[in-house]
């Protein structure tokens, strides 16, 4: 006769409390053993307090299963839906991690659609990283093998007859755990690490420090109850940052604008200048989060305008966000028209292109803007309901400009089809989808009445000497084209492009004796399409006798991350001449180009101002004359008289919201502030400093997502009460 034991009533079998224990305890395990292998098969061991974090996390939602399991009564349910749990976890898990081995960041709950269309478009990509990544899927399949295997051993107990001091307990170890990972948050002195749990900022580093299947809980909690609002203590812009720093007379980083030979003219009398800056703006309304952003702009002082201040007025404009671009394709021998607009123009010394917690989505929208927004549904589900007066497209369009947008690609990824239009742009495509009603590049033709192909990869060249005529005789003209030829994956087989090239680079390298790698061979490749695209526009525009009066400008969308294939950086650092260990916290993996020139320039003009992809937009708007107002902005005219700030996310667990200025780099993970050559401070009045642009940094953060995330602009131009 079974041992039995009689409380509150009821006949417990022993043996059935055993399997009540295992149930409670499997999915807490399981969650935690999931998180764990994920994390290191794609960012890296935790620290110590992340991996306390991402325990105590994990064990109160595990709890919270087995809370609900146990209320379960009717035995075959509860093992159907304990099945279905953990394999919908393991998948949620699995997608995560094949999804940051293509994109290097975590997807969130407001791209989740946008990962499955990246998924659909990209399918080649995913299939080959998921064969490529087989071992570590098997290795999280195995809570959902177990489950399904002993799924009557780890449920079998009555469950009419399971004791509420049972359920209780379920609940206290899901309190305890939950309890003892917020302590940890509280008491972690990393200044972000509170900053990430109660306010959802960024997946891959919440993520990071808590586990994915919190970072999207958090979102998802954020989103039903709002989020956590940061306050922001400052009211003052970059101009009004403290400043206690002086020269120690070996400063080799000069702001300033200087001759190509390095010699300054002697100062001549002041000239006073505007402000950049619109009148009959409306901010009267003083409550709500509109209030808190027309206290805050209204309170910024505003860049003035400067001797370059419609340097290019009335002038056509090319722009180009170059996909997955990276400054080091650039090369006389290599790509010799690249070399001359990156050399006999603008030259910008010091440019460098974040991660937005997103991928080309989020570093086209910061080149467009001069805002930044970390998450990839920027394009696909806030912008197309915004009002934006100061993109490049619509303040052209308010001039009679004929403005057009190119993309090799499907016209409706990212819903491109919606937010370019709202851009100031008519958005021209491949209508992959075959849409009814809409035409797009497949309709265009070639001089010898032949049409484009577009295998994967297409062609940018292709794209240029399609459309040049469509745009080349209406002058004046601003158009702007999203590449595609450099996108992942780098082979000689996944890339039409790399393919197309590959002879020609072979050679390239072999004569000129460089060793590297077929990934950095195949990437070289197919980033050798930008160099004939702009050839040909450039030629084109020659014959069509406009090619003076066109300024070409152009910046990449993100590092190219397509070259990691493991987690050492190998590749990366064979391109970038830098230390693999830790590459994704290291600076120099954002520094990029930002390339304006003209034809008509008679020499280049030098800026070694730190400066980033937010500061394109307001620099362009004041070279081309444009009406905008400067304080509207998280980015800043590069050739004012106030210095940028940029921001850089690191591509990695590391942190984010790091920054540079002239005088020197902060990191956040070790609020570590290294300062530039040449100049002094004590370590009092560095950190006052510090203080001081990381609340200008903050105060960024949160009102470039509020402009967005309420439209203020058409609040504040009168579009909307």
């Amino acid at each position: 006769m079974k041992e039995m034991n009689v409380k509150n009533g009821r006949a417990i079998n022993k043996k059935y409390v055993r399997n009540l224990i295992l149930m409670l305890l499997f999915f807490p395990i399981s969650v935690f053993y999931l998180e764990m292998i994920v994390r290191l098969c794609t960012t890296g061991a935790p620290t110590v307090i992340e991996f306390i974090n991402i325990f105590f996390f994990s064990f109160s939602f595990g709890a919270f299963i087995s809370f609900i399991l146990s209320l379960i009564k009717n035995r075959t349910v509860l093992r159907i839906i304990a099945v279905a749990l953990i394999v919908l976890i393991t998948i949620i898990i699995c997608s995560q991690m094949i999804y940051f081995q293509i994109f290097r960041f975590y997807y969130s709950l407001d791209n989740a659609s946008m990962a499955g269309q990246a998924v659909g478009d990209f399918g080649e990509i995913m299939w080959k990283t998921i064969g490529s990544n087989i071992g570590y899927i098997l290795i999280l399949a195995i809570p959902a093998i177990l489950m399904s295997v002993f799924n009557k051993v780890l449920s079998n107990y009555p469950t009419r007859r399971i004791p509420p001091i049972l359920n209780y307990f379920c609940v206290a170890v899901m309190a305890l755990a939950f309890i003892c990972g917020s302590v940890s948050v509280a008491t972690d002195n990393g200044e972000y690490g509170s900053l990430y749990y109660y306010r959802y900022v960024d997946s891959t580093e919440s993520a990071g420090k808590f586990g994915i299947l919190t970072s999207m809980r958090l979102e998802l909690q954020a989103k039903i109850f709002g989020k956590f609002e940061e306050n922001v203590d400052i009211k003052q812009g970059m101009n009004d940052i403290y400043n206690p720093f002086e020269t120690d007379g070996n400063d080799t980083t000069n702001p300033d604008v200087t001759d190509p030979d390095g010699t300054t003219e002697p100062p001549a009398p002041p000239i006073v200048y505007g402000d950049n800056v619109m009148e009959n703006l409306d901010f009267s309304k003083t409550s709500g989060k509109i209030g808190e952003l027309n206290k805050y702009f209204s309170s910024l002082t505003p860049t003035k305008k400067n001797e370059y201040t419609g340097m290019f007025e009335g002038y056509n404009l090319i722009f180009l966000s170059l996909e997955g671009f990276s400054h080091h394709v650039i090369d006389p021998n290599l790509t010799p028209t690249l070399y001359m607009m990156a050399n006999e123009g603008f030259v910008f010394e010091n440019f460098y292109n974040s991660v937005w917690g997103g991928s080309t989505s989020t570093g086209e929208y910061a080149n467009l803007t001069g805002n930044f927004y970390n998450s990839t549904a920027c394009m696909q589900t806030l912008l197309p309901k915004t009002y934006q007066p100061f993109t490049l497209g619509n303040q052209f369009k308010k001039l009679g400009y004929t403005t057009k947008a190119y993309h090799a690609w499907t016209h409706t990824y990212y819903n491109r089809d919606e937010s370019h239009p709202v851009l100031g742009y008519e958005w021209i495509a491949y209508n992959r989808n075959n849409v009814k009603g809409y035409s797009g590049l497949e309709d265009f033709t070639f001089e010898d009445g032949t049409k484009m192909k577009f295998p994967w990869v297409p062609s940018d060249h292709d794209t240029a000497r399609i459309t040049v005529n469509d745009f080349v005789d209406k002058e004046p003209f601003h158009v702007y084209y999203m590449t595609i030829s450099g996108h992942t994956e780098y082979n000689w087989t996944g890339n039409a492009m790399c393919k197309k090239h590959k002879a020609f680079i072979n050679s390239y390298c072999q004569q000129y004796g460089l060793n590297y790698s077929d990934k950095v061979k195949a990437y070289l490749a197919c980033q050798y399409e930008v160099e004939l695209m702009l050839t040909e526009l450039v030629d084109r525009l020659r014959e069509a006798g406009v090619l003076d009066r066109t300024v070409f400008a152009m910046g990449a969308d993100h590092y190219p991350y397509g070259l990691w294939d493991d987690n050492n950086g190998a590749y990366l650092a064979e391109l970038y001449g830098i230390p693999a260990d830790d590459i994704s916290s290291n600076f120099e993996l954002y520094r990029n180009a930002f390339i304006i020139w003209n034809s008509a320039m008679e020499e280049p003009i030098h800026v070694d101002t730190p400066c980033s992809a937010i500061d394109i937009l307001p620099t362009l708007s004041n070279l081309f004359g444009l009406e905008y107002d400067s304080r509207l902005m998280a980015g800043t005219d590069v050739l004012s008289d106030i210095e940028p700030v940029v921001i850089v996310n690191f591509d990695n667990k590391k942190g984010s919201w790091n920054w540079i200025t002239k005088y020197g780099s902060y990191t956040t993970s070790d609020k570590k502030f290294t300062l530039a050559q040449g100049f002094t401070a004590t370590d009092a009045e560095i950190e006052a400093y510090v203080k001081s642009v990381n609340q200008l940094v903050s105060a960024k953060r949160k009102y470039s997502f509020y402009v967005i995330e309420n439209d203020y602009y058409a609040y504040v131009f009168g579009k909307k009460e």
